[in-house]
């Protein structure tokens, strides 16, 4: 039975690329190609983001240009060595079946809209959960899901709208080191919540209006951090814009001169997974109290200020118990630490 999708979605999907030759063994890292039919006219290949989750899964990110045409469509992949399902949809101008999302051609349907927005607020959550977890993780996840027999797809649709943003135009990251896609990069747009975070080839995709854009890229512990990129997508553009993010391994932390000390390198993340580049952090005695935020900030400890990948290094005495105080805006956070008996360790402070 063909999927319903209304005319212009962005909605993306999941495939499956099973091994030619060994089925039920999922292939990952693949190169797919996507080419797609419609209304039963000659399959054409078509430019879209195809992000790799591991196992052999894969999502598909559409453009609103792909589903411009009310009919059937199909959708057809493929890749060395892979057998990979087609897709048939069905683009309709008013999808009966998605009527939660307010489609109705009589009134507003004041409830559905209210259901859809508590959806897109649970995909909001689910997806934030979902970059979270690791390749054995997402295949556990999906199994579940698929023993569940539960129909998610409006929530899936929520995803796709929430985590890329709506538009009629892309943005595709391509995130490498030394050639390799680099799993794990979050690409944010400033001023919004709207983010990626790239697949195991490095890519993912955000769907946009044309404009002017800065894109915030925050990269996995063990790379440099890397420069905001501005990105200009205009009216006329009728393919990906497609943007490279190089990335070089973090530069050692050096040892201290002196052997009664570590540098403790601190990396500060706020809940919302961004490492802001001006908190202010600290450290004093475990033992001295009262440990008053504001009066230590000026008078008792030195100061150090979080780098643009959000880390800070503090030369402290091997073996002893202390308080890491960390300052972002008004918020506040200490936790307790023992400075291990080495030159070099790490902390993590979330606020």
């Amino acid at each position: 039975m063909p999927h319903p999708v209304l005319q212009s979605s962005t909605s993306g999907f999941y495939i499956f690329a099973d091994d030619a030759e060994q089925y039920g063994e999922g292939m990952p890292g693949l190169t797919i190609s996507v080419s797609l039919s419609k209304l039963g006219g000659p399959f054409l290949s078509v430019a879209t983001a195809v992000i790799g989750l591991g196992g052999g899964l894969y999502w598909i990110a559409p453009l609103a240009a792909h589903r411009d045409t009310l009919g059937e469509i199909a959708w057809r992949f493929t890749a060395t060595g892979a057998v990979i399902a087609p897709r048939i949809e069905r683009v309709v101008a008013v999808n009966d079946q998605l009527a939660a999302w307010g489609a109705n051609t009589v009134a507003p349907d004041n409830d559905g809209i209210a259901a859809g927005k508590a959806a897109a607020e649970a995909a909001a959550l689910l997806l934030d959960a979902l970059t979270e977890l690791d390749e054995d993780q997402l295949r556990l996840t999906a199994k579940a899901i698929e023993l569940a027999d539960v129909d998610l797809q409006p929530l899936l649709d929520a995803i796709g709208e929430v985590g890329s943003g709506a538009g009629d135009h892309a943005i595709v990251v391509n995130a490498s080191s030394s050639g390799f896609g680099v799993r794990g990069v979050k690409v944010s747009i400033q001023g919004t919540t709207r983010h990626v975070t790239t697949g195991e080839e490095g890519s993912g995709q955000l769907n946009v209006a044309p404009g002017n854009y800065t894109l915030l890229v925050t990269p996995p512990d063990n790379y440099a951090p890397v420069a905001n990129v501005q990105v200009t997508v205009p009216e006329s553009a009728t393919e990906p814009i497609t943007v490279p993010i190089a990335l070089a391994a973090a530069a050692v932390i050096a040892e201290p001169d002196d052997p009664t000390l570590c540098n403790v390198t601190v990396d500060v993340i706020t809940q919302h997974g961004r490492r802001p580049d001006d908190a202010i952090v600290w450290a004093v005695p475990a033992d001295k109290l009262p440990f008053a935020v504001e009066s230590l900030v000026v008078t008792e400890a030195v100061t150090y200020t979080t780098n643009a990948s959000g880390r800070a290094v503090l030369p402290l005495l091997q073996g002893e118990a202390v308080k890491i105080a960390v300052k972002f805006g008004e918020v506040q956070k200490v936790i307790d630490f023992t400075v291990p008996s080495q030159p070099t360790a790490k902390a993590t402070v979330q606020v």
